[in-house]
């Protein structure tokens, strides 16, 4: 890996930094979130990077659109050059994306509003349960 980091001339923006106590460390040391999946359900990963104000760069697959939405990249499945252009593009403008932004669309996925949702529901089928009075 020292290797090849060299032969493409990245040492300056490339850290190996070793083992870490917990991989919370790693994300909140990154600048963007990569998930080039070719098929997903609903990756919670992604939502956790945002929450940490990742900028995102993902694939066209299960609900990773509407959790990214305009915070950060989407590009087609099966298409290397989209994601290499849009993590080129990320890494160029992640440092003048606003993390506040990132982070609240990560919260609207987050337990907290799961659990909202949840109250929401369970209250309408009592409601609709209950005799009229």
């Amino acid at each position: 890996l020292c290797r090849l980091i060299k032969l493409h001339g990245v040492s300056d923006n490339v850290q190996l930094i070793g083992e870490l106590d917990s991989p919370l460390q790693a994300v909140h040391a990154g600048d963007l979130f990569c998930l080039s999946s070719l098929t997903e359900a609903f990756p919670v990963a992604l939502v956790e990077a945002l929450q940490c104000g990742l900028v995102p760069v993902v694939t066209d697959v299960g609900e990773c659109r509407p959790i990214v939405d305009d915070t950060g990249f989407v590009v087609p499945a099966n298409s290397a050059q989209d994601l290499a252009d849009a993590l080129v593009e990320a890494a160029m403008t992640a440092k003048s994306r606003p993390s506040e932004s990132i982070r609240a669309q990560g919260l609207k996925f987050g337990l907290s509003s799961m659990c909202d949702e949840y109250q929401d529901v369970y209250g309408k089928m009592i409601a609709l349960s209950s005799p009229a009075a």
